[in-house]
């Protein structure tokens, strides 16, 4: 026996060639257990890759970027120095000011008087007092040769957004301002611009100019825009909301009117959640694919152990040792995990490669200087590895440690005993004896029926889910596109008389009908008196057909009620704690009233928004009258038209 078992330790020793040739007497199932764990491995390392090379890339672009931490629109102003007062308060470490537009632009290849109808894209315009001092918000040079900063009349536009435009260096664009006058200006060069939300998600171009150049426009060349950072890592919500409270009172007793305050979410890079979402969703499909992986690797080794019984007995009686035979099984399960191993790691790191191309170039920032993660490939190996051998180790360790006379007759003991299934089963007369053959064959082994059960649903889970997702989208898509009903809104300058505003809009050719909505800035105060990042409020007619709102909780508004409020869902992340019915204190203009909460409304896309009804607005203003939001449904709804009602209703508005 010494012998046999010293020739039985090399690699071509019988030992060894019965495993290989049982890997390969059923090449279809071994195909199939390798092929499902390696699926599962490519995608735990295509996802695990890219996620931690987007999050690395994303924590770069924060501290690279220096994103604005508070934003303030204001009336127009020209004294610089309000930015030195603004450093002297306390927490502040950083203030710039510049000059913020949101125009319409097109690329004009030929030279054309006149830009195309359908051509337009919204566009963020700022001009910059000082491009290589700018701290805040930085962009930078793209690779290609271009103006640093632009000439006098030239732009620089966000490669992003120059790519989506089919912009080059040198071409000349139109620039629609909001009184709906037409510029040209040439292309000076493309900008690196990654702390902003990419053209691909927001559908919003972005550019820059000198503050010279404002005037070719026939803009004034004051600031309306300042951006503050705050000292330490300015993830403390409060201390940002109490910097951008004391921001609005040193303007305010400086005579510059702030019009609107915007705090993103404190330390977070704006595409995290995107990132996140697509991870997770990912990272589920494999996991699902691993799992069904594991049914597999049981269903195939009770299958081997099942057909070797008699093998099993007489390697028992050659003196083999139950310890030995479980190593040998295992070392089976063993290599379909190196055999996944060597097909899954190369296509999860192609695959990473692919996703994390794609989604920087969606999201706007590279990955190129990212080496692969090495603790993720270890989890790949793992799982790989161990996935099968766990698997494989309770089947393996029962089926081995049977007696030789179980073994050799190929009957285990208690498989004798008849289940009340297999009276029911045997029980059925007057079908074809294939079919009653067929049928008892199927719960003669009731473990295995179990596993194959499981192995079929996990897989028609794995299907089930990526339709779900996708019809989620789909759903998502079609509930934010049916939010709203209007075709155009347009935000006047100025409240108007909401009479005569609707007697204009519908006086443009192509309107069929008009809405007019109050628009205000509200502040939360809490009970120590501080104040919350500013809220946008919408005062609209309670029965207004122009919004049909996705209600997550409670009620919409209904006609009459002047302290109800709906509350973007999407909020609840900077003031958790919120529930239908709870009372909050808001403060606007110079009012702080009291508002039942009486809903939660969800906005797919967009700025959030909470609502209350004219009613509502007439109790903290005094007045309904005046509107600050135009909406129209037009006669056409394609872009053409629709671009040319709205240009036409800006010149009059």
């Amino acid at each position: 026996m010494a012998n046999v078992n010293r020739k039985g330790s090399g690699l071509f020793s019988p030992r060894w060639t019965k495993v290989f040739r049982d890997l390969l007497v059923s090449k279809g199932r071994s195909l199939l257990v390798v092929l499902t764990i390696a699926v599962g491995v490519a995608g735990i390392g295509a996802v695990g890759q890219a996620a931690v090379v987007l999050n690395r890339a994303m924590s770069d672009t924060l501290r690279s970027a220096q994103p604005a931490q508070i934003t303030l629109s204001t009336a127009l102003f020209h004294d610089k120095d309000i930015l030195d007062r603004l450093l002297e308060l306390p927490d502040v470490s950083g203030a710039e000011a510049s000059a913020y537009y949101r125009v319409r632009l097109s690329v004009s290849k030929n030279g054309d008087d006149a830009p195309a109808a359908s051509a337009w894209q919204n566009f963020d315009l700022y001009a910059l007092p000082d491009f290589k001092g700018k701290r805040i918000d930085r962009i930078s040079p793209e690779l290609e040769g271009g103006g640093w900063p632009p000439g006098d009349g030239r732009i620089l536009i966000e490669w992003l957004t120059a790519e989506n435009l089919q912009a080059s260096v040198h071409d000349n664009v139109w620039i629609e301002t909001p009184d709906s006058e037409l510029h040209r200006l040439r292309v000076d060069g493309t900008v690196w611009n990654s702390g902003k939300e990419a053209v691909t998600v927001s559908k919003v171009g972005s550019g820059f100019i000198t503050m010279d150049t404002l005037e070719k426009l026939d803009l004034p060349s004051d600031y309306n825009l300042i951006t503050i950072r705050v000292q330490g890592e300015g993830t403390d919500m409060k201390q940002l909301e109490a910097v951008a409270a004391a921001s609005r009172e040193l303007l305010k007793d400086h005579s510059i009117e702030v019009k609107s305050t915007w705090i993103p979410e404190a330390g977070k890079h704006w595409a995290s959640d995107i990132v996140n979402s697509m991870t997770s969703i990912l990272q589920s499909l494999g996991a699902l694919a691993l799992i069904a992986a594991s049914f597999l690797v049981v269903n195939t080794m009770l299958a081997i152990l099942g057909s070797q019984l008699r093998q099993i007995g007489v390697m028992q009686v050659l003196g083999a040792e139950p310890g030995s035979l479980v190593r040998m099984y295992l070392t089976q399960a063993c290599l379909f995990g190196v055999l996944a191993l060597s097909v899954g790691l190369p296509v999860g790191m192609i695959g990473s490669k692919g996703l994390t191309n794609q989604s920087t170039w969606l999201l706007n920032f590279t990955s190129e200087g990212y080496d692969i993660s090495y603790y993720i490939v270890a989890v790949q190996v793992v799982i790989g590895l161990g996935l099968p051998l766990l698997s494989a180790y309770i089947p393996v360790v029962k089926g081995t440690r049977i007696s030789v006379r179980e073994a050799i007759s190929g009957i285990p003991s208690g498989m004798a005993a008849r289940s009340r299934m297999d009276r029911m089963v045997e029980g059925i007369r007057g079908l074809p004896r294939p079919l009653l053959l067929s049928l008892r064959n199927t719960f003669r082994k009731k473990g295995r029926l179990l596993l194959t059960l499981a192995s079929l649903g996990l897989g028609g889970a794995i299907v089930i889910s990526v339709f779900s997702v996708q019809a989620s989208l789909l759903k998502a898509l079609d509930q934010s596109l049916r939010y709203t009903e209007y075709d155009i809104r347009v935000a006047t300058a100025a409240p108007q008389d909401q009479h005569e505003l609707s007697e204009i809009a519908l006086s443009v050719p192509g309107v069929v009908r008009t809405e007019q909505w109050g628009l205000l800035r509200a502040y939360r105060v809490f009970a120590d008196g501080s104040e919350s990042s500013e809220l946008t409020v919408e005062a609209l007619p309670a029965d207004s057909g122009m919004i049909h709102p996705q209600m997550l909780q409670g009620e919409w508004l209904a006609p009459g009620e002047d302290d109800t409020l709906v509350f973007d869902s999407y909020l609840l992340r900077k003031h958790p704690g919120l529930n239908v019915g709870d009372t909050i204190a808001l403060k606007i203009g110079d009012k702080t009233k009291l508002w039942r909460i009486k809903g939660f409304s969800q906005k797919m896309v967009g700025e959030p928004v909470c609502y209350i009804t004219k009613e509502g607005m007439r109790r903290v203003l005094d007045d309904d009258s005046q509107a600050s939001l135009v909406q129209v449904i037009t006669q056409r709804h394609d872009q053409a038209a629709q671009a040319a009602v709205e240009s036409k209703l800006k010149q009059v508005v």
